[in-house]
């Protein structure tokens, strides 16, 4: 099963992490630890696991963790993470043309630098930042 989804990209791996990009069902405690596991897992496995999962809140088993999201670069990969569930909307920033794409699930923003293709800034919430570390009118010993 555990391939099956990963073929599926229902399981996909960041890192040295696997996440879930969407709900699934299972139909008992040791099918679901089987998958996690990476294979046959015993009784106490199985409740481990679960009692493990009902503690953690839902969102949190996604991964709500900054490292996590950090470790996204491509566009490839932040679409794995956000499906088709997102707002996006272009804009400019000190001359540079950005999109910034929020998923509302995540309640996460995420900034795509158009002319890399890359993931320049992620963050919690929908405000739009910036991929700079300066305002555009900012001076001080960090911009010259």
């Amino acid at each position: 099963m555990r391939q099956k989804y990963s073929e599926e990209r229902v399981l996909v791996e960041h890192g040295d992490k696997l996440t879930f990009t969407e709900d699934v069902e299972f139909s008992s405690p040791s099918a679901a630890a089987a998958v996690i596991h990476g294979g046959r897992a015993s009784t106490i496995q199985s409740l481990l696991l679960v009692t493990a999962l009902l503690s953690v809140p839902a969102l949190a088993l996604a991964a709500n963790d900054a490292e996590h999201y950090a470790s996204i670069v491509t566009v490839d990969a932040l679409f794995e993470i956000i499906g088709d569930q997102y707002s996006a909307v272009s804009f400019e920033d000190q001359g540079t043309a950005f999109t910034h794409y929020y998923s509302a699930e995540l309640d996460r923003s995420f900034l795509v630098d158009e002319e890399l293709g890359t993931v320049c800034n992620t963050y919690e919430g929908s405000a739009m930042l910036s991929c700079f570390p300066c305002a555009s009118d900012e001076v001080s010993t960090n911009c010259p």
